[in-house]
């Protein structure tokens, strides 16, 4: 208080201020004490507009029993990074922005990054902690108190299996020329599966159009291939895969082959 009363009361000595950004000290006449409040004031709030954290994902998909994470970001100047579960009143990890990261319990651990202003949650993925949310809160900041950002748990449910929709025979007959449609859906699973289709060896997904069905916080896709058939494809294996994750891709256990029909043309001359 008496540094501030000095500061403001423009009193005739010289005054000392440091300044902890710069680690430096300064002598300043009055005359320039209010230019110096400016100048100090800005140095100590680098960064701080806008005061924000940041957590890039709007949903964080984790398998089941697998350790996920989470990064958020700091921009400003505050005290502390807290995390906090939707179902959990107290935060399940917190750091002082600056020093080592806290000793986390319960299975959420985080590491810190000061030098980049990023914090990483660890946590075991289970099947409770499906549609709750993760809040990053950093506190006792300046000029705001608290500011945060928060992400949506998901649970990976892999996909179950593909199946042609109305065949079941080994065979499909087509006709050289005329188009034809066929149509892939996947069991349920979350996220919703992406469908390739493979007719041989050639990736034919690029023509098939995707429908998302909703199925008790599940998803099923069904995805159609149209094409027009050739002679060349006669005798090739047609066949439908799927996946929600890298590491999660399923096909037809049974494949059907092409049986292409198309008319002789046979010249006389």
């Amino acid at each position: 208080m008496d540094f501030w009363r000095g500061y403001f009361g423009l009193a005739a000595e010289n005054f000392l201020i440091h300044d902890r950004e710069s680690a430096g000290t300064w002598y300043m006449e009055p005359l320039f004490k209010i230019l110096t409040v400016i100048t100090v004031l800005a140095l100590n709030i680098v960064g701080a507009s806008p005061q924000s954290v940041t957590i890039t994902e709007d949903t964080v998909y984790i398998m089941n029993n697998v350790v996920g994470q989470v990064t958020c970001t700091l921009n400003g100047n505050c005290a502390g990074i807290f995390w906090y579960l939707s179902s959990i009143t107290a935060a399940v990890a917190s750091a002082y922005v600056g020093y080592p990261c806290s000793n986390t319990t319960n299975g959420y651990y985080q590491t810190c990054n000061n030098q980049n202003h990023q914090y990483t949650l660890y946590f075991t993925g289970t099947t409770n902690l499906h549609g709750q949310t993760i809040r990053c809160s950093g506190e006792g900041c300046t000029p705001q108190q608290t500011v945060s950002d928060t992400v949506t748990i998901s649970i990976i449910v892999p996909v179950p299996s593909v199946s042609l929709e109305g065949i079941s025979d080994q065979q499909i007959t087509v006709t050289a020329g005329q188009s034809k449609s066929i149509t892939c859906v996947t069991g349920p699973s979350r996220p919703a599966p992406r469908v390739l289709w493979y007719i041989g060896l050639t990736n034919m997904t690029q023509p098939s159009t995707e429908t998302q069905i909703p199925s008790q916080e599940l998803f099923k896709t069904r995805s159609t291939l149209t094409f027009i058939p050739t002679k060349s494809q006669n005798g090739l294996q047609i066949n439908c895969k799927a996946y929600n994750t890298d590491n999660n891709m399923v096909e037809l256990t049974t494949k059907p082959t092409l049986n292409v029909q198309y008319n002789n043309i046979v010249d006389l001359h």
